[in-house]
């Protein structure tokens, strides 16, 4: 009977029934094994992955990014009800800020309408910031607890 014995992960052959991805990881494995200023970055990134840092980063943004439009209705009504009673002023703040849409800028200052504050907008956009900012609350704390538990 063959005597079978046991050999570690790095002395199997790169060839033969190995799979051709894994044989390349193995080689940069080893190769910043070797040299340590590329230690420390490769364990970073490895550890970013094994914690599953990219799901993590990606629901933040996400529930940043749904965060943010409660608060433009509400920076946009409160604009109406301060600006509401100066056109001056109204037509100025619209000039400045759709002049920075390079393409479609002419256009939407054609087609703006009076800025006009509305109790509703106020309490939607309330509403919603308080509901969003609950939601980026806890995917944070969501994070954090999944990264030091680990």
């Amino acid at each position: 009977m063959p005597e079978v014995t046991a050999t570690s992960e790095d002395e199997r052959p790169a060839g033969g029934d190995a799979n051709p991805v894994e044989g390349a990881v193995r080689a940069v494995d080893r190769f910043q094994q070797r040299h340590v200023a590329l230690a420390f970055p490769f364990a970073v990134v490895k550890k970013f992955g094994d914690d599953g840092g990219g799901v993590l980063a990606t629901s933040l943004a996400y529930s940043t990014f749904v965060a943010v439009f409660p608060l433009l209705l509400l920076f946009v009504t409160v604009l109406g009800f301060i600006l509401g009673h100066s056109r001056e002023a109204e037509e100025t703040v619209s000039r400045s800020v759709l002049a920075e849409f390079p393409i479609l800028g002419d256009q939407l200052v054609r087609s703006l309408e009076p800025l006009r504050g509305s109790g509703l907008a106020l309490a939607v956009g309330f509403g919603g910031l308080a509901w969003g900012g609950l939601g980026v609350t806890q995917t944070i704390q969501h994070a954090m607890a999944e990264r030091c538990s680990g």
